[in-house]
């Protein structure tokens, strides 16, 4: 049976992949055990018709974990080359996505992106979070497991080994 998806809300959908036509970028790097860079270049399409007094807002969020407030971009007039630079305190680079979404004077979403990925400036930075702590694997406490400990695995990310909170194993 097939299926007929339409798009009632009229949202545009930003071009978020790899490659030459993507219409957002984001970089991150690890600076510290808790602290992420975070470079973003957004290039709208002209395509979209955005107007100019567009909201553009940014949200950092962990699969399956927190999320930090939205930042504002500013507006789409504004937006000039569209690269800013934020801290990201607190998250897992392994773990970490980004939802972007242009808003109207009203509220209403006209645009967004969800689960993009950060690109790594460099290779190696898994390689050096690991180097830095004594485990083969990221530790965090977990209150929602019934188990003493649970590994958590997701594709194209480092499992990350889960302990119940409160029974200080970590």
């Amino acid at each position: 049976m097939t299926q007929i998806v339409s798009n009632r809300t009229g949202r545009e959908t930003i071009v978020k992949a790899e490659g030459n036509n993507t219409e957002i970028r984001i970089v991150a790097k690890q600076v510290s055990e808790r602290k992420i860079d975070v470079d973003v270049e957004i290039k709208f399409n002209q395509e979209h018709n955005f107007k100019d007094n567009y909201k553009i807002k940014l949200q950092a969020y962990e699969s399956k974990g927190t999320a930090q407030s939205p930042w504002d971009l500013g507006i789409i007039k504004d937006l000039g080359t569209g690269n800013f630079n934020f801290p990201l305190l607190g998250m897992s680079l392994d773990r970490v996505l980004f939802r972007l979404k242009v808003i109207d004077e009203n509220n209403f979403v006209k645009g967004e992106a969800n689960e993009i990925k950060p690109s790594l400036k460099d290779a190696d930075d898994r390689i050096k979070i690991s180097d830095n702590s004594s485990t083969l694997i990221p530790i965090r406490e977990d209150k929602r497991i019934n188990l003493p400990f649970s590994l958590d695995m997701e594709p194209d990310s480092s499992p990350i080994l889960l302990v119940k909170a409160g029974l200080n194993m970590k």
